[in-house]
């Protein structure tokens, strides 16, 4: 293959790596750390000290050996990592209490509600009973529900969150919570929440009422539309749920980086429009952005989509070329120094690890394969027919949709897999189809979501809200099709022993570290074959 300028010699036809990304030096050691410390618990003062002997040996090191100061820098930010988890992080160990109607003090992180006047919140047990003190609890409750924010008295029936394998307790388990507390209801105040916290807590209900406002009557429309925008899965009607979850497509209706990107799209691209100055609209659509995610209950993923958003935004403030890697470790390493359990939350892991495989196989894929051969870059446009034009720009975008589905997939392939016990090959398929449909009933809806305050502009955003709904029907119409295909999903008995831990890290890794070669098949079919290597292994050990 000759060279793009044959009269440059230095100009390479490969390349190796992610690009120039140095905050993965400051997210892949944290990451290890916390995932040490959630582990195997290791002394605080211990990690401490390594952690301050490696950087030590990194500064006697660095103009005598790479090697030795890379190795120094990764072990010492590693210890530190460990360090913070175990100083910010509380431990969750069995509770070994006894059952029963029980009085906590609960500082509250998240209020849900539910239907019926019930609701569900998520916070800290600050004090209560034995063995109970900074546990993460979920209270299930009816009536008054507590604000965000504030400190409350919770009365109810506690029980441990089960530590078994099926998908509800395996979910809390995950996100950390050990503690359940039924039929819940508010006690007392102890701490008040701010007026701000109030504010954002009561825009929510506004915001599910105004979405489900339709020029005609259909509640499953408007359960499809409020789910998509709020990011509350519980809206969608239990056939709907079903049917999305079997497809692998549920991640639709959680606020995540693919509302968060399309928002941010179509805002900054209405702000090219309207002529306004990139850094100031990179400003506006940051704030904007930050009201939507606290708005709609401020969930983990909405916040880790917001920080990778304000990572790469950052850039065209500063008027740098955005790096999309650079990003993502940047906002995992920021999400680690706020919240350093999240490391062992599944939805973080899922969440980064299949961005990962997006942008360091998939896109690159992408690129090569959907790449024109030869003969059409040689032919003329003018030469070639709209029906040849047409299909050879629908064959394009499959195979990028092929490629990024895929490798998102295998990347979270093995962490689903160790948190469910089920696989869902046939997602590839349905997240090809489904995924690029999902960006219009978006922007419709923040669109509607943005004229709610303008009280005459309502027949307008009705319509705004029907053309949504209407979208989604057809969407969730065709998951019923797609759900109907024979192994979409299958349970698998591979639970434990961290198998499904180093498959992840074995699949990211040789995506990191695989040369970017033209032939762009090979960068999907090296992480494919570590990805069998390891299911096949731990499902042999299970």
């Amino acid at each position: 293959m000759d060279r793009t300028d044959p009269l440059d010699d230095d100009k390479p036809l490969t390349h190796r790596g992610p690009g120039h990304a140095p905050a993965l030096w400051l997210a892949l050691p944290l990451l290890i750390g916390c995932l040490v410390s959630a582990t195997f618990a290791p002394g605080k003062s211990d990690t401490l000290a390594l952690g301050v002997a490696a950087l030590g040996g990194a500064m006697l090191t660095c103009r005598r050996s790479s090697t030795t100061w890379m190795i120094c820098i990764a072990a010492g930010g590693a210890a530190l990592g460990s360090t913070w988890h175990a100083v910010r992080a509380a431990r969750m160990t069995n509770w070994e209490g006894e059952r029963g109607q029980s009085d906590l003090f609960v500082e509250v992180a998240r209020v849900e509600p539910r239907p019926g006047g019930a609701w569900r919140m998520s916070g800290w047990v600050q004090t209560g009973p034995p063995d109970t003190a900074r546990r993460r609890v979920l209270c299930e409750g009816a009536g008054e529900a507590p604000a965000p924010g504030g400190l409350q008295v919770v009365s109810g029936f506690l029980a441990p969150v089960a530590d078994r394998a099926d998908s509800r307790d395996a979910w809390y388990r995950s996100q950390g919570i050990s503690l359940r507390l039924g039929r819940a209801r508010v006690a007392a105040t102890i701490e008040k929440p701010g007026s701000w916290a109030r504010a954002i807590a009561g825009s929510g209900p506004d915001l599910e009422s105004g979405l489900a406002e339709l020029p005609w009557e259909d509640p499953r429309g408007a359960s499809l539309l409020t789910a998509t925008m709020l990011g509350r899965t519980r809206l969608l009607e239990a056939p709907d749920r079903e049917v999305f979850a079997a497809t692998g497509t549920l991640h639709l209706f959680a606020i995540s980086g693919l509302h968060i990107a399309g928002m941010a799209v179509a805002m900054a691209w209405l702000g090219r429009r309207c002529r306004i100055d990139a850094r100031a609209a990179g400003v506006v659509v940051l704030a904007v952005l930050w009201l939507y995610v606290e708005a709609t209950g401020g969930a983990p993923s909405a916040r880790r989509a917001w920080i990778m958003a304000a990572c790469i935004l950052a850039c065209t403030v500063a008027r740098r070329k955005p790096n999309a890697v650079q990003g993502l470790a940047l906002a995992c390493a920021i999400t680690l120094i706020l919240d350093p359990e999240a490391a062992t939350d599944a939805g973080f892991q899922l969440s980064y690890a299949s961005v990962a495989g997006i942008l360091l196989a998939g896109a690159p894929a992408a690129r090569a394969v959907s790449r024109p051969g030869l003969a059409e870059q040689l032919t003329p446009r003018g030469a070639r027919s709209r029906a040849r034009l047409l299909a050879g720009w629908l064959r394009a975008r499959a195979l990028e949709g092929l490629c990024i589905s895929l490798a998102a997939g295998m990347a979270g392939a093995a962490i689903a897999l160790g948190t469910f016990g089920t696989l869902c090959p046939g997602g590839i398929l349905a997240n090809l189809v489904l995924v690029p449909l999902s960006g219009p009933p978006v922007v419709l809806g923040m669109v509607s979501i943005t004229l709610m305050p303008l009280g005459p502009c309502d027949p307008l955003r009705h319509l705004l809200n029907g053309l949504a709904a209407a979208w989604l029907h057809g969407m969730a119409e065709l998951a019923t099709l797609l759900a109907r295909i024979p192994g979409m999903t299958f349970a698998a008995q591979w639970q434990g022993g961290g198998h499904e831990a180093a498959t992840a890290t074995a699949v990211l890794g040789v995506m990191l570290l695989q040369p970017r070669e033209p032939a762009g098949w090979r960068l999907l079919l090296r992480p494919l074959a570590a990805l069998l290597a390891g299911l096949a292994l731990g499902m042999t050990s299970a």
